[in-house]
């Protein structure tokens, strides 16, 4: 960039842009920078990258990964991500999030993908055999402010493709088939009935324990 604010037409040939008051990203340019950060930094998990042009200055991408994130995943991500912020103005706002999902759906309608492995086609999601019968739980999606759940799914992933679908805010908890809460936590020994105190109907039907496995989400992100 000279003194005059002007940005050097690409150097390599991947990006090319006049004056920074012109800039007005497109979807081919965010796709060929992040699959140049693509390279070498891919990662066995990774089942799906995508974009989302915001505004003409800003962009987010979703990186879709079949397990739990954890430090080396995000790690690597941040990489990708520093090598995509190489190829922008820092006028250029970039954001990412990390969604745990083995079979990626776009989270909104206006974004494209970038990067789709084969496996993780809908396709391969319709003749995907872990649901069963034999289930043992189920995951219960309750919204914020909700009362009641607005979605029950089988597995972590399926609920996540939802919540991710719609930028969904509320609570994922896990549940034990043909057994309520306030059962599971006494056999699993979560929880232990005091001799002196009274179990009755209405404590086990508002019966919850902090044990159960759940996340809360906020507009389609797993916060914790």
């Amino acid at each position: 960039m000279d003194e005059l604010g002007n940005i050097p037409e690409g150097e390599g040939g991947l990006l090319v842009f006049k004056r920074r008051e012109d800039i007005v990203l497109s979807r081919s340019q965010i796709t060929l920078s992040v699959n140049r950060a693509l390279l070498g930094e891919a990662f066995d998990e990774l089942t799906g990258v995508c974009g989302l042009v915001e505004r003409e200055d800003a962009f987010s991408l979703t990186f879709f990964v079949s397990r739990e994130p954890d430090d080396a995943i995000a790690e690597s991500i941040s990489c990708m991500e520093t090598e995509v912020m190489a190829d922008f103005p820092a006028s250029v706002h970039i954001k990412h999030q990390i969604v745990h999902c083995e079979h990626p759906t776009l989270p909104a309608t206006d974004a494209f993908w970038i990067y789709l492995r084969k496996d993780s086609t809908i396709e391969k999601d319709r003749n995907h055999t872990t649901r069963t019968m034999e289930a043992e739980t189920i995951w219960a999606f309750v919204g914020e402010q909700a009362t009641l759940p607005s979605g029950v799914f089988s597995n972590v992933e399926r609920a996540e493709r939802w919540i991710a679908l719609h930028g969904l805010s509320g609570l994922l908890t896990e549940y034990s088939l043909d057994e309520g809460a306030y059962d599971w936590a006494v056999r699993t020994g979560h929880f232990k009935p005091r001799a002196d105190k009274t179990i009755n109907s209405e404590l086990i039907s508002r019966f919850t324990c902090v044990q159960m496995k759940h996340f809360h989400y906020s507009n389609g992100v797993r916060m914790y």
